[in-house]
């Protein structure tokens, strides 16, 4: 047995299988040209991951403060004419978006002197639902890529980033009812 270990073919197997570094350079730059190539790409896939997450975190940040600003604004109370002023700038916010749909359709269609009808309350609730459907399809953007392919490639940042801009999204969501909810009440003329 211990005649073999000095032939000369196990001794060059043997020291062909020693590392000669353990650095991840190291490794890579040993690996054959598929694994490089796999790596290669993992490593795009994990950057446009990261990319997408931090553009939504700066979209999801100004739509929070934007939207913030304008229900702080609408809570003040006043008419809607003020609030749509007041809103303008306020182009990242779902809710202020949602708003500014509305008060169009109020202007377009107003109600009758003797209050709203059932047919002015179901076309202002069938504006409120589209729009809400449009800025929430605009906040989901790029998040199906997190879920999907770059999830496989860069799985655990990826869903996290997913896991946390989809709660983020359902809160949005939630906000955009409430809002619909309290604005139709204000044109009904009652408060909430």
């Amino acid at each position: 047995m211990r005649v073999l270990a000095y032939h000369p073919v196990v001794l060059a197997v043997v020291l062909a299988a020693q590392p000669r570094s353990l650095d991840v350079f190291s490794l890579v730059m040993d690996s054959g040209p598929m694994a490089q190539l796999v790596l290669f790409i993992l490593l795009g896939f994990s950057v446009r991951s990261w990319a997408i997450m931090a553009e939504r975190y700066r979209a999801f940040a100004r739509a929070e403060r934007e939207s913030d600003t304008f229900l702080e604004r609408f809570k003040k109370g006043g008419g809607l004419a003020g609030i749509q002023d007041a809103s303008s700038g306020l182009t990242a916010s779902p809710i202020a978006n949602l708003f500014r749909a509305a008060f169009r359709e109020i202007s377009l269609n107003p109600p009758p002197p003797e209050g709203p009808d059932a047919a002015t309350i179901d076309a202002l609730d069938r504006v409120l639902k589209k729009h809400a459907s449009v800025e929430v399809i605009e906040l989901e953007r790029s998040l199906g890529f997190l879920a999907t392919t770059a999830g496989l490639a860069a799985a655990i940042p990826a869903l996290i980033g997913y896991n946390h801009f989809t709660r983020k999204l359902r809160l949005f969501e939630a906000g955009m009812d409430e809002f619909s909810a309290d604005l139709v009440h204000r044109v009904l003329g009652r408060r909430s």
